[in-house]
């Protein structure tokens, strides 16, 4: 059993399978007390210095959830368990695809954005429409909508633009570049900026 403050760390974002392929005595949560991780363990212990992705105190551990203790379900029912952000990315799939979204994605397949205060923002983009998902301590908002490009540089029958300068379709002409030294970096025969003078 863990100290009442040591650590118990995951390296993914969510989930336990790496957890549940190692050498370490997993805790109730799955994660492991890297102060009880496994010496020939190449994730957990200290030494190793790898990132660690999840964690909380031993003393704030939330547990399995009550079903699981009591069915007694080992590491692989464990590992099938969705955490909350699973759950809800789930649930955004679910709800896009009754709203016209026709593909099929895994909750892997979105970017995740955390912030501080514990607001979460998943995105995924598929071909032709996004879903979007807000999750916080309080539940999930999602949303779903179709992409509409303001300009697609790789479709070759769109309207050409001053900014693309394409002199025929598919062949991009990069906009002049200008050569901006550091100083006393600068060729003998460039031209130096005075500072300040742009």
């Amino acid at each position: 059993m863990s100290e009442p403050h040591s650590a118990h760390v995951g390296r993914s974002w969510s989930g336990t399978a790496i957890e549940d392929s190692c050498p370490c005595p997993q805790e109730p949560c799955g994660l492991v007390d890297q102060k009880r991780a496994h010496p020939d363990c190449e994730h957990h212990p200290m030494v190793r210095t790898k990132t660690i992705r999840q964690s909380h105190t031993a003393d704030r551990c939330p547990g399995p959830i009550a079903e699981r203790v009591e069915a007694g379900l080992d590491r692989a029912a464990r590992a099938a368990a969705l955490s909350p952000l699973e759950t809800a990315l789930t649930e955004a799939i679910a709800f896009a695809q009754a709203h016209g979204f026709d593909e099929d994605p895994a909750p892997t397949d979105f970017g995740i954005q955390r912030s501080p205060v514990g607001v979460t923002l998943a995105t995924y983009v598929g071909a032709g429409h996004v879903i979007r998902a807000i999750v916080t301590r309080g539940g999930a908002k999602f949303a779903v909508g179709e992409i509409e490009w303001v300009h697609d540089a790789a479709d070759e029958a769109r309207e050409l633009c001053d900014y693309c300068e394409l002199e025929e379709p598919g062949a991009f002409v990069s906009p002049p570049m200008t050569d901006v030294y550091l100083p006393g970096d600068a060729p003998a025969a460039a031209d130096v900026l005075a500072r300040g003078s742009r």
